[in-house]
């Protein structure tokens, strides 16, 4: 009944298509539930596109230590 969508490192860029992916994806197989997880990035301020994500139903699920962002380590996880 939940469909989850698994990040390495959660920035602006990768968490709104995270909420894409699982939005879509829930609809496509009536799932009711929505979960992003992955690691904060200690580059990314995600405070206000979260708090929306969060509002519209989607629970976000952070491990503990934040990751540094590099170009790399953020293209594996797109």
């Amino acid at each position: 009944d939940t469909v989850y969508e698994i990040k390495n490192i959660l920035t602006h860029d990768v968490l709104f298509k995270a909420f894409g992916q699982v939005t879509l994806y829930a609809a496509a197989l009536d799932l009711p539930k929505r979960v992003i997880v992955g690691r904060r990035s200690t580059s990314a301020a995600l405070g206000p596109m979260e708090a929306v994500i969060r509002s519209l139903g989607v629970e976000i699920n952070v491990y503990p230590e934040p990751v540094a962002a590099t170009a790399a380590t953020v293209a594996a996880t797109a």
